[in-house]
């Protein structure tokens, strides 16, 4: 087999199909994403979309091995059937009335841009009343990129992050998808992008400040060093590490990792319809989400205070 083996971007009906299970139940249903972010290979995909009869497919392939539960993945959930004009609102129900058709235990969805859900939230109602959101499952969740606070960061490496509203609403378009969230019972898991090119000490002040309007809100922060990828506009740019990091941003990493812990508990009990670990697992984990908390409390001080954690 040669080393490097090169292809082209197949058509949505030419993404093969799942030969059994997969990790998680997650099936594909499109690849490729528009908003172009500076860092991310994706951004650099053409956008295509599988037809529902293929997605069924892989659903049905995973339960009939045994899965319970379904992730349906893409870049961003709504982009599913995107046309120029905005999301295909009907496409996406009907693919979700199909899946749930097929009776898993839960649906989620792997990704979800907060412009998508911000400008289409009674969509997302939607998709929580035909999935059962609080009646045949307790939650839904999905993976957002908050990425930063900072306005003139986004300008510089995601312009197109918040279209079709303006870059000055970011922070606005966050904490308002975040009440969403709250409303319609979805666990938000936000990646944080630390040290991309150009952030100062103020862009990370400003991140920190959106976080802390969050608090309140059940869901998991994870803050992560910008690396370089080669297929991306940042690919010859040098990554982040822990000697780069300023006193903001080990605030930010330590308030983070408070945000965290003030919702473990919460979150071990939601995701336990999830879980086939039995009564002795659910217990170990309890003692390790209050041991957690009992150790990791002096780190948080540390790194509230501007310290590196060790």
């Amino acid at each position: 087999m040669p080393p490097v083996i090169r292809g082209r971007a197949v058509p949505g009906e030419d993404i093969p199909a799942c030969r059994g299970a997969t990790i998680g139940g997650i099936v594909e249903i499109g690849r490729g994403c528009w908003r172009g972010c500076a860092f991310c290979s994706p951004a650099n995909r053409v956008m295509r979309h599988r037809p529902v009869d293929d997605i069924i497919k892989d659903v049905q392939a995973n339960l009939e091995a045994g899965q319970k539960d379904i992730i349906l993945h893409s870049e961003d959930f709504f982009s599913y059937g995107y046309r120029s004009a905005g999301p295909d609102q009907s496409m996406i129900l009907d693919l979700v009335r199909a899946v749930k058709r097929q009776r898993p235990k839960t649906i989620d969805v792997s990704h979800l841009s907060l412009a998508s859900v911000y400008q289409n939230q009674n969509l997302l109602r939607q998709v929580s009343e035909i999935v059962g959101v609080g009646s045949d499952q307790n939650h839904m969740s999905a993976w957002i990129g908050i990425e930063s606070g900072s306005c003139r960061i986004l300008r510089m490496h995601m312009p197109n992050k918040a279209r079709p509203a303006e870059i000055e609403d970011w922070p606005e378009i966050v904490r308002e998808c975040y009440s969403l969230f709250a409303e319609e019972s979805w666990l938000p898991v936000a990646s944080l992008v630390l040290g991309l090119p150009g952030e100062r000490a103020e862009d990370v002040i400003k991140t920190t400040e959106l976080v802390d309007s969050l608090m309140d809100y059940t869901g998991l922060m994870l803050p992560l060093f910008f690396t370089t990828i080669a297929d991306t506009k940042l690919g010859g740019s040098k990554g982040f590490s822990r000697q780069d990091a300023l006193p903001e941003h080990w605030q930010l990493v330590g308030l983070c990792l408070e945000y965290n812990l003030r919702h473990l508990k919460k979150l071990h009990r939601f995701y336990q319809e999830r879980m086939t670990a039995g009564f002795g697992v659910h217990l170990a984990l309890r003692g390790i989400n209050l041991l957690a908390d009992i150790m990791l409390n002096k780190y948080i001080k540390r790194m509230k205070r501007g310290e590196p954690p060790n």
